[in-house]
């Protein structure tokens, strides 16, 4: 089951798994989420960078992730890839269902007409692309 916020925590059984991601500084939402889980004993798989952070204390499971960076924003890579990496996991061991349910909800975002269509015309040059006169670098 998946879903953007508390979306899909209305069909959630103890019989499905809650990820849920988190990093200083912890979102409100994310964390009562996993409370709401918590209290419908739905198990939770937190992905976070602390032991002590909101979510660590309530999850079943824990992953810990590093979100130091050179830069002055933390990075959220390593989230996204053990996010990732644990969704291919969990939607491989029932591809068929996986894919049946994906289509299901894709169909449903469609009807809803929740994402722009992409255009199919070839993009132009863009203006870094073009000569000083106006014609397109070659490589």
């Amino acid at each position: 089951m998946g879903g953007i916020g508390s979306d899909m925590m209305t069909r959630a059984t103890r019989d499905d798994v809650l990820f849920a991601a988190s990093v200083s500084p912890y979102t409100r939402a994310t964390v009562e989420i996993a409370e709401y889980a918590q209290r419908k004993k739905i198990p939770i798989v937190a992905i976070t960078d602390s032991e002590v952070a909101p979510l660590a204390r309530i999850a079943d499971d824990v992953v810990l992730v590093q979100t130091k960076s050179p830069s002055f924003f933390h990075t959220m890579t390593p989230a996204f890839a053990v996010a990732e990496v644990l969704g291919a996991l969990v939607a491989g061991r029932n591809a068929d269902a996986t894919r049946e349910s994906l289509l299901k909800f894709d169909a449903h975002l469609s009807n809803l007409n929740t994402h722009l269509k992409s255009k199919t015309a070839p993009r132009k040059a863009s203006v870094s692309a073009r000569g000083h006169n106006g014609s397109a670098l070659e490589d």
